[in-house]
């Protein structure tokens, strides 16, 4: 379990927004550089200059979630801007049918597994 989040590095998916901007914030109030994954630019542009207010670094990356190659361009970018992810928050929501037992996302975050 993390107890020093200074200078730990979360990525949320989902950030702009609802719950996903909560965690970003409550990541950005402990320290915590921050990674926001959406796929609304408005909201990713006004939630990256609330987390820059309250004094994170913060890198926001327009992504689908359910677009694999997108997925794995924000997992490079996270790495090359921080080089490491000590935290990842999946909360973006994706609908479609078949199985969610598997998010194919979380495994490009490769430095997990």
């Amino acid at each position: 379990m993390i107890k020093d989040f200074e200078g730990k590095v979360a990525v949320i998916t989902g950030g702009a927004s609802g719950i996903g901007r909560s965690l970003a914030c409550s990541f950005a109030k402990r320290g915590c550089k921050i990674v926001i994954a959406d796929v609304n630019k408005e909201t990713l542009d006004e939630t990256a200059q609330e987390l820059e207010n309250i004094g994170s670094e913060v890198l926001s990356v327009i992504t689908d979630v359910s677009d694999r190659e997108e997925v794995s361009h924000l997992a490079e970018a996270s790495y090359e801007r921080f080089g490491n992810v000590n935290i990842l928050c999946n909360n973006a929501g994706v609908s479609s049918t078949g199985s969610f037992s598997l998010n194919y996302s979380l495994r490009n975050f490769k430095k997990f597994y």
